[in-house]
């Protein structure tokens, strides 16, 4: 009978809302197949998952070696949806919630993106529809890089 070696694997470090959660992974793993994992152990579906390494963005779409994560490194996992915010001065990302409302969100772009145009002025679009201070960002089907315009 021959002996397989089990799979490798490597230990990663989640960090969570201040708490470090211990997770196992294979060392080739793609960060989709991190977030799953993720997903089984906090239960946030993995679309409202943003992962941060370095300060860097991780993509779903690249893999540990990709970033160069290795045994013991550790991962800040945010709740929320990733999304891109143009304006006039540049693009930056964010991470919020689909329960946002539009005007907390033209707030949150006036005190951290860009402060040029007033929140009264402030005109949110995604692809050709106008959002509605009113409503939350679940109504305009944001998913992860979904690009929110910035006019007046």
């Amino acid at each position: 009978m021959d002996y397989q070696d089990p799979m490798p694997t490597i230990n990663i470090i989640i960090v969570y809302e201040g708490v470090e959660y211990p997770l196992i992974t294979m060392p080739n793993a793609s960060i989709m197949e991190v977030k799953c994992l993720i997903e089984e152990l906090f239960g946030i579906p993995y679309g409202q998952q943003t992962l941060w390494f370095n300060e860097h963005f991780l993509r779903n779409e690249y893999r540990l070696p990709h970033y160069q994560i290795t045994q013991g490194d550790r991962l800040q996992l945010q709740r929320g949806i990733p999304m891109i915010i143009r304006t006039s001065a540049g693009e930056q990302l964010l991470t919020l919630r689909d329960t946002t409302k539009v005007r907390e969100l033209k707030e949150i772009i006036f005190n951290r993106v860009d402060s040029s145009i007033t929140v009264e002025r402030m005109v949110l679009k995604v692809g050709d529809r106008t959002m509605d201070d009113r409503c939350g960002l679940w109504l305009y089907d944001i998913i992860p890089g979904t690009e929110i315009f910035v006019t007046s």
